[in-house]
């Protein structure tokens, strides 16, 4: 503030506050007048400039002197308005007086705003913010900018009937020198910023940042709270970007923000509740010609109440990855509809989507019962164009009203295009899952005018997430892939044929799909095993003259029935074709250079196979060391 004695009040004695009071900063009585009158900032001025203002005061044709006498009478409004008409307004008065007076912030009630929720206060609104967001310069990085000051907004109901835009546009178009709107009230019950009805828009923030705390806005059906960022090619960085926004609600609008290019703001124990109007959407991120959307951030957020709209809709571009909307966090948040009609995500050409501890419930009262919306009318909660990596950890996801039976009209999440990696971690997904049964794939159906179109992954992923009954296992998704380390294109997958419970193996190299058309084999539950081809072998290498044992540990076959491929990987004809029963050998064909026998053989310049204890026994009488290969079958 600086010496003691730097400020001096010159005006009338009014309420407590003493003619030629002199203080080192404005507070006490002081700050109490300031707020009910707003022109006796004309009459506090620095000790240098106290004479000055004297002489002022005395002249009878000055505007300082008829608002002393309007002081005097203790009739504020028409004070305040001889100070709008005088050439020393209030904030000239406040440029000239301290910086630190402003540091502590700007009241709206300074500007006239009328508190009572009946009058326009727009004018008084812009004035504010204007004054608030270009009066202490600062040298910046780019050149030029600006102090933050914050606007507060005292207690009352502020009627806002034109739109407001918030001018943070600099000439150095430096990004760490962006102007920050900071507007705080005394608590989202006692500040209220409400949309008149002949606005459809209360804010416009095409640049800088904005910081958000304690205000309640109240809209209409047709109003939406505020329109963010530009989709321009201007060369000036045209984004909403760095802010905060704390502890604010909005009541009864068509839409929340309409997003043109936002990033890196943070919502925290924020509310978006009973929405009106014709297709309602809470955030409506909208596709950007050059750039994206990110870094989103919820934290302890509630959205409830709406019919046949959409809580948060995102649309990214398929042209480029640079217009794909990505990093969008909801943590310990909370989705409750209110109507069967409304849809919780609608996300197209985005990644990186992630709910953590959140609660998602579709439920019909009271908004869609007195909308006449039934369980027929039910939406997907969930919809997925082209958007990869969304994780979903220890949700909650509900559809109140409905049993485990319920055939619904539509799914959980409903997909389009190409969609891949929904990962689930644990949480609870239920009662309703749309059928009986508790296949994960019932959670989901495919878009009716983009199908989905699978690569071979699973559709969802699900790591001890419960389903329907917290009681039982949890959902496990039907298939499941792994990569090559060196090259991921290279690719062995496994999943559960639906039609006959096998479960089949597939191998690819193609980057665009997970699985080949066909498997390479399968398992049947009864244990029959079948491939395109056959090579389960076993392999010895037998030195000449020496016998080795082929002990097969088969399962529920303790005696080794069944029919065998013998050879040697040798030029001679050294082979067999045989059944064995376990004690007997039944050769089905022979090659010249080989003999089967029940018993034991030794027969010089062939390859000797007989039984020992139900197991077979091949002897190499070839005359060389060789690698014999036997391959059971029919087990």
């Amino acid at each position: 503030m600086g010496e003691k004695g730097h400020l001096i009040y010159v005006g009338p004695t009014i309420e407590g506050l003493q003619q030629n009071a002199v203080f080192d900063s404005i507070s006490g009585v002081a700050k109490q007048v300031l707020s009910k009158y707003p022109e006796v900032i004309s009459l506090i001025v620095p000790i240098e400039r106290a004479a000055e203002v004297t002489s002022a005061l005395r002249a009878k044709d000055s505007m300082e002197y008829k608002v002393s006498e309007k002081l005097k009478e203790t009739k504020s409004n028409e004070a305040a308005s001889l100070m709008k008409s005088s050439l020393i307004s209030p904030i000239e008065k406040l440029k000239e007086i301290d910086e630190e007076f402003w540091d502590r912030g700007v009241n709206l009630s300074w500007f006239n705003a009328d508190a009572t929720g009946q009058v326009d206060c727009s004018d008084a609104l812009k004035e504010a913010i204007q004054s608030c967001l270009k009066h202490i310069k600062v040298k910046g990085r780019g050149g030029t900018t600006y102090r933050t000051i914050v606007l507060k907004v005292p207690p009352g109901t502020y009627k806002v009937d034109e739109t407001v835009v918030a001018d943070m546009k600099l000439a150095n178009g430096h990004m760490g020198d962006q102007l920050n709107l900071h507007i705080e009230g005394m608590g989202k019950s006692s500040s209220v910023l409400e949309l008149g009805p002949n606005a459809n828009l209360m804010f416009d923030l095409p640049y800088g940042s904005l910081t958000c705390k304690n205000v309640r806005f109240i809209g209409h059906d047709n109003g939406c709270f505020a329109r963010v960022g530009r989709n321009s090619s201007e060369s000036i960085f045209r984004a909403l970007s760095q802010s905060f926004i704390e502890n604010v609600d909005w009541y009864y609008w068509n839409q929340v923000f309409e997003v043109e290019h936002w990033f890196d703001t943070a919502f925290i124990n924020c509310g978006f509740f009973s929405f009106s109007g014709k297709s309602p959407l809470g955030i409506n991120i909208k596709l950007h010609s050059k750039d994206n959307t990110n870094n989103l951030q919820f934290y302890r957020c509630h959205w409830e109440g709406m019919v046949d709209g959409t809580f948060i809709k995102l649309k990214g571009g398929s042209d480029s990855a640079k217009q794909r909307h990505y990093n969008i966090g909801f943590n310990g948040c909370h989705f409750e509809t209110r109507a069967f009609n409304t849809t919780i995500f609608d996300a197209e050409n985005c990644s990186q989507i992630s709910f953590n501890s959140t609660q998602f419930t579709h439920n019909n009262n009271p908004n869609g019962a007195n909308a006449s919306v039934t369980l027929d009318d039910i939406v997907p909660m969930f919809k997925f164009k082209n958007v990869f990596s969304v994780l979903f950890e220890n949700p909650t996801i509900t559809i109140q009203s409905s049993s485990q039976n319920t055939n619904l009209k539509n799914r959980l999440f409903d997909l389009g295009g190409r969609v891949h990696e929904i990962n689930f971690i644990g949480g609870f997904i239920g009662p309703a899952l749309h059928a009986a049964g508790l296949s994960v794939n019932q959670l989901w159906q495919s878009n009716e005018e983009v199908p989905y179109v699978s690569n071979g992954e699973p559709v969802m992923r699900f790591l001890g997430t419960l389903i329907n009954d917290n009681r039982f296992p949890g959902g496990y998704q039907d298939r499941d892939t792994l990569s090559s380390p060196v090259a991921r294109n290279r690719r062995w997958g496994r999943k559960i044929d639906a039609s006959s419970n096998d479960l089949t193996y597939y191998f690819t190299d193609k980057t665009e799909i997970n699985f080949d058309t066909s498997p390479l084999y399968r398992m049947s539950t009864d244990g029959m095993f079948r491939a395109r081809s056959f090579s389960s072998e076993t392999i010895k290498l037998i030195a000449n003259q020496t016998s080795e044992n082929f002990g097969f540990p088969f399962n529920n076959n303790a005696n080794k029935r069944g029919i065998y491929l013998i050879y040697a990987n040798s030029t001679k004809a050294a082979f067999a074709i045989l059944f064995s029963t376990g004690s007997i050998l039944f050769p089905a064909f022979t090659g010249a250079d080989a003999i089967v026998s029940t018993k034991e053989t030794e027969e010089s310049g062939k390859l000797n196979i007989y039984l020992k204890d139900t197991s077979l026994q091949v002897k190499n009488m070839l005359g060389a060391n060789v690698n014999v290969v036997v391959i059971p079958f029919g087990f």
